[in-house]
């Protein structure tokens, strides 16, 4: 048997390290001489390594007067320091603390609490609010709900922590919280998501991951300017990052924090999600809107790739409630098949904004006098930074790109009869903003059409022809030269 190290009050309260007996009576009397109401109450709470059982709760009360806990505990390490809540009675949480300020946890692990493993703010809500904590360097594992869950908090910092093996959410953010400091933490085979965030404003999340769990990655709703940097989501069952939004989970919050607004993934990462059912989840980001409520969202920089050919980077339906995405350096490449955009979305890609695909011909085409002609171009690319294909006599656009301006010039030979029209084609039919021309035949010379579009959405495979009509009597050609191409620029 090796006790405890209490660091003031200076007392051996014996408890066992073996795992062999439950020390639930000797940790009552410890929690009854730290946690006396009195101002400076509180104590630091030192365990050596070893395994220490618990059949209650390490249940943290504040100061009632001020709302304190000053409270260190502290392990070894989380390899060396457990603490075992394996054979508390259902529904028993692990470690708990209450509203109030001022705790530190760190250096150790708590495993098997037949509920939540590690609850900050147990009991919050409304305006009561945990605040100035630390959790550093702690393992959760085998809860039998959530490993760590939080309720109501700001100016907390959650670092160098693992969450695993839950029978829900690793970890479980709810109620209404800011000013968090979250890094280098993962979510690793929890039978939920890795990470359940509801009402998270002015926070930021660095360097955490999500592996492997039985929902998604990460799944948020109601989050205004957070930030994730260097995050990631590796072969969860469902998405890697789910945005929703929903009256359901807006429930009991100010105005100012409801819906998704201002959230930015900057060098985040997704590889070989939507585990559960191939191309059916997002290997990066789903966004979902209902009940008329928006989300808009940053991607800056960050890489996308699919377990199998079907899945895609981005899920993104406007239901009910816009969608607007802007992307700038995002890397989609490893996932072939095209994104879903369903719905009011709207997707601004600044990478690509200015690239251009500029295609002519290298002969004349003989244009059949009072028939739509299917323009040939055959000479391929002049100017192609877009990354775009030809395809049956059709700019094909690319991946990544989702406005594009469309711009044509035809150059007719010389003949003073008739008619000249240009009309561009969208997957083979004339939408809403696309260029048409008609003009008469110029009796000085070649006749000349041009025309360009307003912005239109495009996904990936859209295709963009150009159908030419002239009825001069004859047979009549279109000139190869500078004066025929057709040209596809993207636009944010």
């Amino acid at each position: 048997m090796v006790n405890a190290d209490i660091i003031v009050p200076a007392r051996d309260y014996g408890f066992d390290n073996t795992g062999a007996t439950d020390n639930s009576a000797k940790l009552a009397i410890m929690l009854a001489d730290i946690q006396t109401n009195v101002n400076g109450r509180g104590r630091r709470i030192r365990l050596g390594a070893g395994t220490y059982k618990f059949n209650t709760t390490w249940a943290f009360s504040s100061y009632a007067a001020g709302l304190v806990h000053n409270i260190i505990l502290e392990g070894d390490s989380p390899a060396s320091t457990i603490l075992d809540f394996s054979g508390c009675p259902a529904g028993t949480d692990g470690l708990t603390f209450n509203l109030g300020t001022h705790f530190i946890v760190k250096n150790l692990s708590i495993a098997s609490a037949p509920r939540d493993g590690l609850v900050i703010g147990l009991g919050n809500s409304g305006s009561n609010y945990c605040n100035l904590f630390l959790v550093d360097n702690v393992i959760v594992q085998s809860s039998g709900r959530d490993g760590l869950v939080l309720v109501n908090a700001y100016l907390g910092t959650i670092r160098d922590c693992l969450s695993r093996n839950s029978g829900g959410v690793g970890f479980n953010f709810k109620g209404f919280s800011t000013s968090l400091h979250v890094s280098r933490c993962d979510a690793q085979t929890n039978t939920g998501a890795g990470w359940s965030l509801n009402a998270i404003i002015y926070s930021e999340f660095s360097a955490c991951g999500a592996d492997s769990n039985g929902q998604q990655g990460w799944a948020m709703s109601n989050m205004q300017s957070v930030q994730f940097t260097a995050c990631g989501a590796e072969s969860n069952q469902k998405d890697a990052f789910q945005l929703t939004t929903s009256d359901a989970s807006a429930v009991g919050l100010p105005t100012q924090a409801q819906d998704i607004h201002g959230v930015v993934f900057s060098g985040c990462y997704g590889l070989s999600n939507s585990a559960a059912s191939a191309g059916t989840y997002a290997s990066f980001i789903t966004a979902a809107t209902s009940n008329s409520r928006p989300i808009d969202f940053k991607i800056l920089g960050g890489n996308a790739y699919g377990g199998t050919v079907s899945d895609r980077a981005l899920i993104l339906a406007g239901s009910s409630g816009q969608v607007t995405c802007h992307k700038d350096m995002f890397n989609d490449a490893g996932c072939t098949a095209a994104d879903s955009v369903t719905g009011t979305v709207e997707v601004a890609n600044a990478t690509v904004s200015g690239r251009r695909a500029i295609t002519y011909m290298s002969s004349s085409q003989s244009l059949t006098n009072n028939t739509m002609t299917l323009q040939v171009w055959n000479a391929a690319f002049n100017t192609n930074d877009l990354g775009a294909t030809l395809a049956s006599n059709a700019i094909v656009v690319p991946r990544g790109v989702n406005k594009v301006r469309v711009s044509v010039s035809l150059d007719f030979a010389a003949n003073a009869t008739g008619v000249r029209q240009l009309f561009v084609m969208k997957n083979g039919s004339t939408p809403y903003g696309v260029p048409t021309a008609q003009m008469n035949a110029s009796s000085g010379g070649d006749t000349t059409l041009t025309g360009s579009s307003t912005a239109i959405s495009v996904v990936a495979g859209d295709t963009f022809s150009v159908q030419a009509y002239q009825n001069s009597g004859g047979a009549l050609n279109l000139t190869a030269g500078a004066a025929t191409w057709l040209a596809v620029e993207a636009i944010n």
